[in-house]
Parts: structure tokens; sequence; C-alpha cells
């Protein structure tokens, strides 16, 4: 869902929440993780279970790009799959800029193959890069081969997250 990444280690807040605002009373926006095309990603942690996720909030607010983006939600927790993130959670939230969708997605500390070329100067050893590639092709060819196929539309050496 990212286009790029541009951490915040010094925790500053989202754009759209404040750092510390409760989500659907459980959740409490931790930081701002990056911003890409279609959105703003936040970590967002559970205050009595402590996992984190990340939480995508689109920037379109329009309600029929919230209920798209809430359709995607539900299809992507269908797949069940190891080479697929996980969908915890979906709906909308109030925010500065007024109501807007979020996904509640698997926490994937590794980072993503945009960052692990920029680690290795652009030139990954080929066993690495192939096996996170591998996991990849087969994730998405679970996504392709449904009855309905779900398209990624957004794949980019960002949105490629290694654990």
């Amino acid at each position: 869902m990212l286009d790029r990444t541009q951490d915040t280690a010094t925790g500053v807040g989202c754009a759209l929440l404040r750092q510390g605002q409760r989500i659907n009373s459980a959740l409490v926006v931790d930081r701002r993780l990056g911003e890409g095309a279609f959105a703003e990603v936040c970590r967002v942690r559970h205050h009595i279970l402590g996992w984190q996720a990340p939480k995508p909030f689109r920037h379109v607010a329009s309600l029929e790009a919230t209920s798209r983006m809430l359709d995607e939600a539900r299809i992507l927790s269908t797949l069940g799959h190891p080479d697929i993130i996980r969908v915890f959670d979906a709906g909308t939230v109030q925010t500065s800029e007024g109501v807007r969708g979020y996904i509640t997605m698997e926490y994937v500390a590794g980072g993503s193959l945009e960052r692990l070329m920029e680690s290795h100067s652009g030139v990954v050893p080929v066993g690495e890069v192939t096996a996170v590639l591998r996991q990849a092709a087969e994730g998405l060819a679970v996504a392709h081969e449904r009855p309905h196929p779900i398209v990624h539309r957004d794949l980019s050496l960002a949105n490629v997250l290694i654990s």
C-alpha cells in the first residue's frame, strides 16, 4: 500500500490523527511510518495486548473510495497465506480532515525490499533476493488464482515486506 516509506523514528504522530489517539477504544496511534499515493500509514498498538500493526488511512474520503477500501480489506482477510500480510480489522475513524477508512494489518518488523536494497547499496546477495521474490510471487499467485482474481495494483519495492 505504500509507494515510499519515510520512517519517522522521532515518534512524530500521523498528520490525520494525534499521537496517542485511540481508535475503536483498543488501538492507540503510536507514530507515522510513511505515506504513499493512496494512504498515510501509522503504527498503532493494542493498549491491552501490546501487539503493533501498521494502519493505512486513505487520503480520499469519498464514500465510494472508503467502501472500495473496506471491500479490499474484506477480500484480503480471506486469503490466509504465509506470504500475504494478514488483516486484523478495518473500518472508519474520525480524523482532523473528516472520516477516513483504515485497515489494521500485521506488523512486519523486517522492513521492505526497498530498505534491504538501500542497506546493501543496491547490491543484495542473489540468494537473499531470490528467496524474497519467490515468496512475493507465491503470494501474488494465490491472489491471482482465485475464482475472481485479485490484482495488487501497487506492487513496488516498498510494498514487498520482509519478516
